[in-house]
């Protein structure tokens, strides 16, 4: 059996990815990026930043005021539910703001950030690329994180999700990874896989793998198993 992956080089990568498009940009740019971790095995802490250009800032909106923070379970789409009962204020730019949630165990969900205004209405703030949403279990690995099919890309294999769920499509170009689930491209086998999805690249999420199996949409009991798994989501 192979030993499982190290999610955190992903993380790290998809962050200075981000970082560096913000500095590269032009014409007032701006980015929130959201990340949420799990880590304490029961508490989902929903973590988000707002990047602007340093050297053109954007035009201020003054009717944006700060942010909720919805979640919802993706294997049967459930509805979006809003967990901050009070408007979280917006912050400086480079400021870190935080919300925990103790979401119910072994199910995935997506964290979705919304910028709002004083009605709690969505805000267009204008030239912007939102990596606002991002997925989870609570524990870690008591569930897939993405289920779906094998797309191959040449470089790296896409995992499109399963039609009736709500999982994210991401990614992966591990080499042993894609010689392994290569064979599934283009066939209906569906794979589940557990790990975790960052946000993002031009191609759109990726996934660090920690294991996967092979298996049929719909929800069933999570179990691990051995080795044998766009554009960025925008509002």
């Amino acid at each position: 059996m192979i030993p499982p992956r190290s999610l955190s080089a992903l993380a790290a990568s998809l962050t200075l990815l981000a970082a560096s498009a913000v500095a590269a940009s032009a014409g007032g740019f701006t980015l929130i990026q959201a990340n949420v971790d799990c880590s304490s095995g029961t508490t989902a802490t929903v973590s988000w930043l707002m990047y602007i250009d340093p050297d053109n800032p954007p035009a201020p909106v003054p009717e944006w005021v700060g942010y909720d923070v919805y979640r919802r379970s993706v294997g049967d789409c459930g509805p979006y539910v809003r967990l901050n009962p009070e408007i979280i204020p917006k912050a400086p730019a480079f400021e870190t703001l935080t919300w925990d949630d103790t979401p119910p165990s072994g199910t995935t969900f997506e964290y979705f950030v919304e910028i709002v205004d004083a009605q709690r209405q969505h805000i267009n703030i204008g030239p912007i690329d939102q990596f606002t949403r991002t997925w989870t279990t609570c524990p870690q690995l008591s569930a897939p994180i993405t289920v779906g099919q094998i797309v191959d890309w040449g470089w790296a294999l896409y995992i499109q999700p399963c039609v009736a769920a709500c999982y994210p499509g991401a990614y992966f170009s591990d080499e042993k990874l894609m010689a392994e689930l290569r064979p599934f491209s283009g066939t209906d086998q569906i794979v589940r896989f557990f790990g975790t999805v960052g946000c993002c690249s031009v191609e759109g999420p990726g996934i660090g793998i920690d294991h996967y199996e092979l298996g049929a949409c719909g929800i069933t009991p999570a179990a691990r198993a051995s080795w044998g798994q766009l554009k960025a989501i925008y509002r």
